[in-house]
């Protein structure tokens, strides 16, 4: 009897021995689980709200500078502009939004996501909008996990290649296509676990 339970336990070990780097592999982003049953486009696949996102955008251009950031805390969105000119004062701006959605649906099997982001502005530099207009914006495309050259690691990266887009303000809409669109915008996944999911972006234009 010892010796069998000594056998089947050398087998168990030897089992996990093999398994775990099949299973380990899944993990792509620093803050991956280290372990996971299902693969990245898995676990990518489905509905997703966005609860916090922090963005900056710089444009510069001789004797002109402007520095927005927005920054979403659960259904407030906030957006602070400063600008800056040659011989005039710095011109800082704060817009507060209502959120009422942020979501992300990615369908794996078709590869396509979609984007809404619903909400209403609700004050302009500390000054209350008694009547807020709604607005509503729609992004639309094919998604895809990609990486592995270089630096990167296979499917380290989310890539979302938009082919409509739809925007609608007070009841008005308007609709754009570009269903050849080849070029997309390039996330990296820091960490997709459970029910979260981490994106990280840098974009650097010179004109």
């Amino acid at each position: 009897k010892t010796m069998k339970a000594i056998k089947n336990t050398l087998l168990a070990f030897a089992a996990i021995a093999m398994v775990m780097p099949v299973l380990d592999s899944c993990k792509k982003g620093e803050n991956d689980p280290m372990i996971s049953l299902k693969s990245r486009q898995s676990r990518v696949d489905g509905e997703w709200t966005v609860s916090k996102m922090t963005e900056t955008v710089t444009t510069s251009s001789t004797g002109y500078n402007s520095v927005q950031t927005t920054t979403l805390d659960g259904t407030t969105k906030t957006e602070v502009t400063t600008t800056t000119m040659t011989g005039f004062p710095a011109s800082p701006s704060t817009d507060v939004y209502s959120v009422t959605e942020y979501s992300y649906a990615f369908d794996k099997k078709a590869g396509t996501y979609k984007n809404v982001m619903t909400g209403s502005q609700t004050s302009s530099d500390g000054v209350a909008i008694t009547t807020p207009v709604v607005s509503s914006i729609t992004d639309e495309g094919n998604w895809n996990l990609s990486g592995g050259t270089g630096e990167t690691k296979n499917k380290s990266l989310l890539v979302l290649v938009n082919t409509k887009f739809t925007a609608t303000t007070g009841g008005l809409s308007s609709t754009s296509t570009n269903e050849g669109n080849t070029t997309g915008t390039i996330y990296n996944l820091d960490e997709l676990k459970g029910k979260e999911m981490i994106w990280m972006s840098k974009e650097t234009s010179v004109s």
